[in-house]
């Protein structure tokens, strides 16, 4: 069994949202043998990257499991819903940047898993900017002024990793 694709879709229009908002969605896991899933975890989380410690939080979790008896086919589409907090906003800075994400983790019965993620941005905070060491302070903005570079998370498309065992690998094709 290689074939195998999530794919998560956000309600709104433009994947950004405001603090307190209704964040919803839904999953579904394209598989060839259903019955090899033995559980989904959905997870919406917010994780820093740039210098420094890197910080992780998970905001909501919801794990639903086919090893209780029950069979959930995941081919089908699983909803989720959660209300977004007040912080921390996402943030593309020059030194650190927050970026919100659901995440789906699928746990195969071989003991392998895969995750899919779909970012999104919460609130309005602008793009941070470095200012050009040496410049002079009496000029222009645009010349004391450099965008931030653009980060992986700005792309709205889902990523996907698949981890057998623990271990960090790469997708199956």
């Amino acid at each position: 069994m290689n074939d195998w694709k999530t794919s998560i879709r956000l309600i709104g229009d433009d994947h950004s949202y405001q603090p307190g908002e209704m964040l919803s969605g839904e999953f579904f896991v394209q598989i060839d043998e259903p019955q090899d899933i033995r559980a989904v975890e959905v997870s919406v989380l917010w994780f820093t990257e740039g210098k420094g410690d890197e910080d992780m939080a998970v905001h909501y979790f919801e794990r639903i499991s086919n090893e209780n008896g029950q069979f959930v086919d995941m081919r089908k589409s699983q909803q989720f819903a959660t209300e977004l907090p007040e912080s921390p906003l996402s943030y593309d800075g020059v030194i650190v940047k927050i970026h919100w994400c659901v995440r789906i983790r699928v746990f195969l019965s071989r003991g392998r898993d895969f995750v899919t993620e779909q970012v999104f941005r919460l609130g309005n905070v602008p793009r941070g900017r470095a200012v050009v060491e040496g410049a002079d302070l009496d000029s222009e903005p645009e010349a004391l002024e450099q965008s931030a570079p653009a980060s992986p998370a700005d792309d709205a498309t889902p990523r996907s990793d698949a981890v057998p065992d623990g271990d960090a690998a790469d997708s199956p094709a």
